[in-house]
């Protein structure tokens, strides 16, 4: 029951993130600062603050595997994806949207928030070592599904270079924290309160940055179509049952079921739509997928919540 109310409460900020957008409170601009400073500001201070656990091998095992976990997950992700997109009648531009959404969850902006809502600092330690699957993934198959059916010219890439851009602030703060923890360096109180601080304002600007880009889509052009609640039910439900289940047939318990489970369940990445505008790729449907599965997330991510506990 707390843990029901804890993801009530995160929710409740999404809502209040759209009715600050629909009074026009916050601008595109602000919007987009908002995003910025989650992005390179809070939510790295806040895995960083979360990783600051004292050296166990008990720890130091779990994370060994929840890499392995994460990698197999993606890999079996994409695979489930491209399995859809054959067996559900869908145009080329479509496809790679839904199976980008099949494959990536938004385990930053929900994922992280939610796992610390439920599984609290230990949970978020854990989640931002899982999440180097997403990472490494996004921004190589996801870029490319993005892409694959787009002509762009002058885009020449060294391997450096895409090397560099899949580089991010989370990422640096992932390994600087794991780092420390393999070290047993213990950050000092001053700095660490003031991380412990600046991370703090993560899930509530995260939760309604998420009410901010839902306010911009027309709630009428995207109700419609049997296709996009198919992918939803995918995404929300088929996804994190799968993963349940695999995992559990393999006996993994604890956080080493929780974690993967958890952000499985998670709805559409919100850099679906971001990704899918840098690369004119179809940015209307990615728009919508996230949309309605962080809408439909409301109702079955508590019930996974609950299952899991």
């Amino acid at each position: 029951m707390v843990a029901l109310n804890q993801v009530i409460v995160l929710f409740s900020l999404i809502i209040v993130g759209y009715i600050i957008k629909k009074l026009k409170i916050v601008n595109n601009s602000m919007k987009d600062d908002v995003s910025s400073l989650v992005v390179n500001i809070t939510l790295p201070a806040f895995i960083l603050s979360s990783m600051t656990s004292n050296f166990s091998r008990e720890i130091l095992s779990n994370s060994i595997k929840l890499v392995g976990i994460s990698f197999s997950m993606y890999i079996f992700a994409i695979f489930i994806g491209w399995i859809f997109t054959k067996i559900v009648p869908l145009q080329k531009n479509e496809a790679n949207i839904y199976r980008y959404i099949i494959a990536f969850s938004n385990c930053g902006f929900m994922g992280y928030p939610i796992v610390n809502a439920v599984l609290g600092k230990q949970g978020v330690f854990y989640a931002a070592i899982f999440n180097l699957g997403f990472t490494t993934f996004v921004w190589t198959y996801g870029v490319y599904l993005i892409r694959i059916n787009q002509e762009i010219n002058n885009d020449h890439m060294t391997i450096k270079e895409k090397f560099i851009s899949a580089i991010n602030p989370a990422l640096v703060a992932v390994i600087m924290g794991f780092t420390l923890f393999l070290i047993g360096v213990e950050l000092p109180y001053v700095i660490a309160e003031t991380l412990s601080m600046i991370g703090g304002v993560t899930t509530p600007l995260s939760m309604m940055l998420i009410g901010f880009i839902l306010s911009e889509i027309h709630f009428k052009d995207i109700v419609s179509g049997w296709k996009i609640y198919l992918l939803s039910i995918m995404r929300l439900i088929v996804m994190p049952s799968l993963v349940y289940t695999i995992l559990s047939y393999f006996n993994f318990e604890g956080y080493l079921l929780q974690i993967p489970v958890l952000i499985a369940a998670m709805p559409a990445a919100a850099n679906t739509a971001i990704i899918s505008s840098k690369y004119d790729g179809n940015y209307q449907l990615a728009s919508k997928g996230i949309f309605i599965t962080t809408l439909l997330s409301i109702l079955t991510i508590p019930l996974v919540i609950k299952f899991i506990l």
